[in-house]
């Protein structure tokens, strides 16, 4: 039997399956880069997505965000400063964080940068930087050093404003220590006050307290009324801080009684 082209067929037929199954590696690796491509657009477009969230929230923060080299020196600060403090960012990249913070706060803050290095650990201070309106703002910030971190080099200073929560603070303690009527000291301050005068006394200080009260007060609240009799507490207490020296404390003990601790005897 002449075979010849049954050969000739079988061969064509293989070099169409070869052709074919090239065609399907072809085809397949067309579709495996696309879908590679599809899937790095979609990592590019989320990388993106991240940075503008990171960046909405460093903005709207109400953290300031500075890092700093070992001595002070700002390198980088969130543009955040500029609504906390009132400072543009390019303003204070470059120059000390030093010159911002309260003299008497700035060995606090590099006991703090320094504490931060030495530990690796995060170090929480409270201290107070000038605004760029010239007031001084209270802030609590925590720090932290990554100077070994390639991608940022620096000590962390995250800093928060608490003015109105040290101002609130502020207030609480003086209720609690001040007769709210005359806004004298009231008996807890002065209690405070004698105690530790007696602990200066046993070192051989002198310590003396004066007791005063006005006569016949009750008559003016009963004929006049105690409107009056309130108002009259205040002239006298006006009037007592008046003749009293600095330092000395006047304090209302509640009723028409009060009393001064001298500073000079006590």
């Amino acid at each position: 039997m002449y075979l010849g082209p049954l050969v000739g067929l079988v061969g064509i037929a293989l070099v169409l399956m070869a052709v074919g199954m090239q065609l399907l590696v072809i085809l397949e690796g067309e579709s495996h880069a696309r879908r590679l491509a599809s899937e790095v657009d979609a990592g590019r477009r989320e990388l993106a997505a991240s940075e503008e969230r990171f960046r909405t929230l460093v903005e709207t923060s109400s953290d300031v965000i500075w890092i700093v080299d070992s001595t002070g020196m700002v390198t980088f600060v969130t543009p955040s400063s500029q609504r906390v403090l009132g400072y543009e960012s390019g303003d204070c990249v470059g120059s000390s964080l030093w010159s911002l913070v309260h003299k008497d706060d700035v060995d606090l803050g590099r006991t703090a940068v320094e504490r931060a290095i030495a530990s690796e650990e995060i170090v929480v201070v409270e201290w107070r930087f000038r605004k760029g309106d010239g007031s001084w703002a209270h802030v609590e910030s925590t720090v932290r050093s990554l100077l070994d971190d390639d991608a940022v080099q620096g000590v962390v200073v995250n800093s928060r404003d608490i003015s109105e929560r040290k101002a609130l603070e502020a207030q609480l303690i003086r209720k609690a220590l001040h007769d709210p009527l005359t806004g004298l000291a009231n008996g807890a301050l002065l209690r405070d006050r004698i105690t530790l005068g007696l602990a200066r006394s046993q070192r051989g200080a002198p310590c003396a307290l004066l007791l005063v009260d006005l006569d016949d007060f009750k008559a003016v609240n009963d004929t006049l009324g105690h409107a009056y009799g309130d108002r009259l507490l205040g002239d006298v207490a006006a009037r007592m801080r008046g003749a009293l020296a600095p330092g000395d404390l006047l304090a209302r003990l509640g009723g028409d009684e009060f009393a001064v601790l001298p500073a000079e005897a006590c």
